[in-house]
């Protein structure tokens, strides 16, 4: 629908899903690497172990410019 219309699509992709976009035209326009260590209201269950840290996440800003309409 975006396409009859000429809109640009950006989506705000999770960290599994960003390659299937990316396999519909989606280009990365911008990324947010997140320690997550800094940002997490507590430490990992301690069954975890010793020294288990929440990691990071990378957020990726991505958009598909409108496709072209068939003539």
């Amino acid at each position: 629908m975006a396409d009859s219309f000429g809109l640009s699509i950006w989506v705000h992709s999770s960290e599994s899903a960003w390659t299937t976009y990316a396999k519909h035209d989606f280009e990365i326009v911008g990324t947010l690497d997140v320690n997550l260590d800094d940002w997490a209201p507590k430490p990992p269950p301690k069954e975890d172990g010793p020294g288990a840290i929440w990691g990071h996440y990378t957020f990726r800003y991505m958009k598909r410019l409108p496709k072209a309409k068939d003539s």
